[in-house]
């Protein structure tokens, strides 16, 4: 169904090729063609090459029946929403290491006044 090629050659002929590639690598992948050019590409705007390549190569694995452009929309959406959840979780961790280190300087500094205070007071 790839006509022989790997996903990275795929990969490759798409960045050489431009746009219009990407019809010729889903309908190698998927068996059919592109039913909605502009929701395709609209979706491609939307969620970005890496995040659609890998829908389409995800929904691949299925056996459909008849136009499969929904249900790679939906696993671009879905593979999408992930990387946001995995992103937003990240920036959260870092904001709380952050306000960790902050907290520690802190106090740090109180028993750093602390030891001045009674070392002058000895």
């Amino acid at each position: 169904m790839t006509e022989g090629k790997s996903l990275s050659q795929w990969r490759f002929e798409i960045k050489r090729f431009g746009k219009s590639h990407w019809g010729k690598f889903y309908i190698s992948l998927m068996g059919f063609p592109v039913s909605s050019y502009p929701r395709f590409y609209k979706a491609l705007e939307r969620y970005g090459e890496s995040i659609f390549f890998d829908a389409i190569v995800s929904a691949s694995d299925r056996t459909f029946d008849s136009d499969p452009l929904n249900y790679v929309l939906k696993v671009a959406h879905n593979k999408w929403k992930e990387a946001e959840e995995e992103l937003d979780a990240s920036e959260e961790y870092e904001e709380n290491i952050e306000k960790a280190k902050l907290e520690s300087r802190r106090h740090s500094d109180e028993l750093q006044k602390k030891l001045e205070k009674a070392r002058r007071l000895k």
